[in-house]
């Protein structure tokens, strides 16, 4: 059932077990005389029907992978002697309920009890210095936990998702670090929390969605925290640091950086109106989100920037008023800001609106922006989904380039945008991802309307670009000279075509040929101001030797029966050849 490999040192290491094995098992104390000092790597890998396993006292060493899916596995030892224990040593072990760690061991390895869902008790010896990655992350049913004083860090998401981790945790005066998400959602960790002046930082998301916290104390020492670090945490009101902490400060138990030119972090927890301090510029990532009970909120007019997600899903948030010293609103920024109402107007100074910065807000009726706005660029579905959003307005000198994809669309209500004088391009289905919705809307450019093909901006085809006045004007003076071009050719075709018809009217060469068979044919035409009669003279000349011709004096002319002339010579006796000579006399001249 086990198989296993002698090391150089003459012990025994355990690699594997036959995984149809079930029930209770044993690993024995020695094999053929030698000792069993260490499982190796996925020794009992997906063992899945072994429900209790007895590791002999010789073990010191458990290695990655041991135990990981036996999740029938409810019980098992881990003998004094161990010292090591393995990445993901008994992970998924889902039927796992309790564990004794011996005081030997120094570390909780990434991993080691990622998943033991119904693991609800662990006690952690003095000697260990660090809790690893993952290492009860998704230890749902884990109720509580004691940090011995050896404990320097905890991992990123080490407990993320002990969802029954009640009551506070008592972190030691050792602790420096604090992991990513390293108690990301666990939603029963109740009370107050305060650090030790050893801590030094906090990991981004470290104690988001923590439901139940309700106040946090921040000591001197800490340096850095990172993004979104009590996010969610809906019942905290308080948020309070110590006065000589050299990196941040705390005003009424919100967040600031030292300075406070920057909000850090606004506890979720509390309601009612708020006023940011007049020192602020920024807004940090997260810093409002899921304040339910935020009514109203005044900013500085010193701010110059929103955050991502600063005040997403804040949804009893009524109204909101914008400073003309603000530059950049971040992507989800006010999203699904439900009860924010009537109509937002935008600075001049804004120059962007990030990715889906207002979508959802549901009563939001009407934007605009001023005639001088700087804003460029409104990012994709910005204000998708604003059901109540009626009307768009641009002023004349907006600088506006760009509208992203879906930015306006699924609004119902929306009937009229009026954009600026400038090229604008638009992300397919910018306005609407129905072509029927938008049989209501008028699209103004200065005082004009413009029917902007719907087959553009509903579909996911190539963008649109919108030419300002300037660059229309440009266009129909390039059309104009095209269209004087294409009338002087027309002419120049039209006289070529005339001598064409002409010409057309003359004989073929063929036709000349056929005519002078047997013939002579003479040309004459009459022109204007020529005569309307011709003559023909017809003489008969003789040689004997084809080079000296003599005309014909003693002939004598008869009415031919054809109908023409004929002409009687008398003949010789010696050889003689004969020509007709024929003149053709018009408007005086002859050929």
């Amino acid at each position: 059932m086990l198989s296993y490999v002698i090391n150089g040192d003459d012990t025994v290491t355990i690699t594997d077990c036959d995984t149809a094995a079930t029930g209770t098992l044993a690993v024995p104390a020695t094999i053929d005389g030698r000792p069993v000092t260490s499982i190796g790597n996925t020794a009992f890998d997906r063992c899945s029907s072994l429900t209790a396993i007895t590791l002999p006292d010789s073990v010191t060493s458990i290695g990655d992978r041991a135990f990981d899916g036996c999740t029938s596995l409810a019980s098992i030892n881990i003998p004094d002697g161990v010292t090591s224990i393995g990445i993901n040593a008994f992970r998924n072990c889902s039927s796992l309920t309790a564990i004794t760690l011996p005081d030997s061991v120094t570390s909780i390895g990434s991993g080691t009890f990622d998943n033991c869902t119904s693991l609800a008790s662990i006690n952690i010896p003095d000697g260990v210095t660090s809790i690893g990655i993952n290492a009860f992350r998704n230890c749902s049913s884990l109720a509580g936990v004691t940090l011995p004083d050896s404990v320097t860090s905890i991992g990123d998401r080490a407990f993320q998702n002990c969802t029954s981790l009640t009551g506070g945790i008592e972190f030691p005066d050792s602790l420096t670090t604090i992991g990513i998400n390293a108690f990301d959602n666990c939603t029963g960790l109740a009370g107050g929390i305060e650090f030790s002046d050893s801590l030094t930082s906090i990991g981004g998301s470290a104690f988001r969605g923590c439901t139940s916290l309700t106040t946090i104390t921040l000591p001197d020492s800490l340096t850095s925290i990172g993004l979104s670090a009590f996010q969610d945490c809906t019942s905290l009101v308080s948020i309070d640091v110590s006065t000589g902490n050299p990196a941040y400060a705390s005003v009424e138990g919100v967040l600031f950086n030292k300075n406070q030119t920057n909000l850090v972090q606004y506890p979720a927890g509390k309601s009612g109106a708020y006023s940011i301090p007049d020192s602020v510029t920024g807004i940090g990532v997260g810093a409002f989100r899921s304040c339910a009970g935020l009514t109203t909120i005044t900013l500085p007019d010193s701010l110059t920037s929103i955050g991502d997600e600063a005040f997403e899903d804040c949804s009893t948030l009524t109204g909101i008023t914008l400073p003309d010293s603000l530059t950049t609103i971040e992507a989800r920024a006010f999203q699904n800001c439900t009860s924010l109402a009537g109509g937002i107007e935008f600075p001049d100074s804004l120059t962007s609106i990030g990715l889906s910065s207002f979508r959802d807000c549901n009563r939001l009726a009407e934007v605009t922006f001023g005639a001088n706005s700087a804003l460029t660029t409104i990012g994709s579905f910005a204000f998708f989904s604003c059901n109540d959003l009626a009307e768009v307005t641009f002023g004349a000198n907006s600088a506006l380039t760009s509208i992203g994809q879906g930015a306006f669309a699924n609004g119902p209500s929306l009937t009229t945008i009026t954009l600026p004088n400038n090229p604008i391009s638009f992300g397919f289905g910018a306005f609407s991802s129905n072509p029927s919705s938008l049989a209501n809307i008028a699209v103004h450019i200065g005082t004009g309307t413009l029917a902007i093909p719907t087959s553009v901006i509903c579909q996911a085809s190539a963008t649109l670009t919108l030419l300002g006045s300037t660059e229309v004007a440009a266009l129909e003076q390039q059309i104009a000279a095209l269209q004087a071009t294409l009338s002087a050719r027309d002419a120049q075709i039209a006289g070529l075509e005339a001598e064409v018809a002409l010409l057309e009217q003359r004989p073929t060469l063929e036709e000349l040929q056929d005519a002078r068979l047997g013939s002579v044919v003479l040309f004459t035409e009459l022109t204007d101001g020529g005569t309307s009669e011709v003559s023909f003279d017809f003489n008969l000349e003789l040689t004997d030797d084809l080079t000296s011709w003599t005309p014909v004096a003693n002939g004598t002319w008869f009415p031919s029966f054809s109908g023409g002339v004929r002409l009687t010579v008398p003949l010789a006796a010696e050889k003689k050849y004969f020509r007709v000579v024929m003149e053709l006399e018009d408007e005086g001249e002859s050929d």
